[in-house]
């Protein structure tokens, strides 16, 4: 599927038509994603299974692995290099376990909290770290810095960073690359060549419940890392893990999975099979179209680079009744563009706020 996809319509042999059904123009991917109807309906499902209690959890949990396979297919990646979570912070804690003293860590300056807080409260790493310009993070990565942690995408301004550049840098100086892919998974095509830790949380362009996470490691991070959360489901064979020694962890990045939230990821599977069946690079084309034709129906110039737009309003504007929903961030306001937008929407949206642009 090579098309651009246009009108908020799918083609119909991928079977995606009236997948989404958003109350009005969401623009507000950034904060949180909207399940598709299949994601929907399998959560009814479950909870259903659930309180009535003819459920079976064995079969919930193995949907774990199943969106685990998905995630690899959207990303390019193998299973065995995947480890599960629930939130981007609890992976990044498990990820830092590898990491030795002194630790000297550098990122942007706007960098979310979620990729510094884990390394902050490591006093016994001795961790120094340094926040910089993002438009000077490569020179900043110079031969005493152990980690570099940074955004694919910064979730306030949208802003891509140049991570085979960064990753080369890296290289160069022997420091392990942690990236926050929370903003970019789902609709960046992204080349983990060079990177250490791609870590991303699902609940935003991933689609996904809220406690579905995902960590795709390398094979010499790995062999660093503790697995300090270990536990019966990160077993080799998780059924004969309930009980008693040895420890018999899983040889793949499985061994870092924690138990799940068992409906999250019966969502995730379905959301993560949709995604995969579409394409990254299909969903990338989508939402740069609908980002260019907001900047055009704006009469703007703008980077359209980036499925996530930041924009500055003149002062004293109220928009508290915008005909869309978006968010506010430092100052500014944030709109995301995904699949469930069209043309016809990234229009409307220009044209209304031409007159309020600084």
């Amino acid at each position: 599927m090579d098309e651009i996809l246009t009108g908020g319509t799918f083609v119909s042999d991928l079977g995606l038509s009236g997948e989404f059904s958003p109350s009005g123009v969401y623009l507000d991917t950034a904060s949180y994603g909207l399940p598709p109807r299949s994601t929907s309906s399998a959560l009814a499902r479950v909870l259903t299974e659930w309180s009535t209690g003819q459920g079976i959890w064995e079969e919930w949990s193995l949907a774990v692995d199943r969106a685990r396979e998905y995630f690899g297919l959207l990303m390019g990646v193998q299973s065995d290099r995947i480890m599960t979570g629930a939130s981007y912070s609890q992976i990044l804690s498990i990820v830092v376990s590898g990491l030795s003293a002194p630790a000297v860590v550098v990122s942007t300056d706007i960098e979310f909290t979620s990729n510094l807080f884990p390394f902050a409260v490591r006093d016994d790493l001795a961790v120094q770290i340094r926040t910089v310009p993002t438009a000077r993070l490569e020179e900043s990565i110079t031969p005493d810095v152990t980690v570099v942690a940074c955004p694919a995408v910064q979730s306030s301004t949208g802003e891509r960073v140049d991570l085979p550049s960064i990753a080369r840098r890296c290289t160069e100086v022997g420091a392990r690359l942690i990236v926050d892919a929370t903003q970019a998974a789902g609709w960046l095509p992204i080349d983990t060549n060079g990177i250490d830790a791609l870590i991303c949380s699902g609940y935003k362009w991933l689609l996904c419940p809220r406690g579905v996470a995902f960590g795709v490691l390398s094979p010499s991070l790995m062999s660093e890392m503790r697995p300090i959360a270990a536990n019966w489901f990160a077993g080799e064979d998780v059924h004969h893990s309930y009980y008693g020694l040895p420890l018999r962890l899983a040889s793949s990045a499985r061994r870092f999975d924690i138990s799940p939230a068992w409906f999250s990821w019966v969502g995730a599977e379905e959301s993560l099979r949709l995604l995969s069946a579409l394409g990254v690079r299909a969903i990338y084309r989508h939402n740069l179209a609908l980002v260019e034709e907001f900047w055009r129906a704006s009469g703007r110039e703008g980077n359209a680079s980036s499925a996530i737009v930041s924009l500055q309003i003149i002062e004293g504007v109220d928009l508290s009744s915008t005909p869309f929903r978006a968010s506010r961030r430092d100052g500014g306001l944030r709109l995301s563009f995904h699949l469930y937008n069209s043309l016809e929407q990234a229009q409307l949206v220009g044209q209304f706020l031409a007159p309020y642009l600084r």
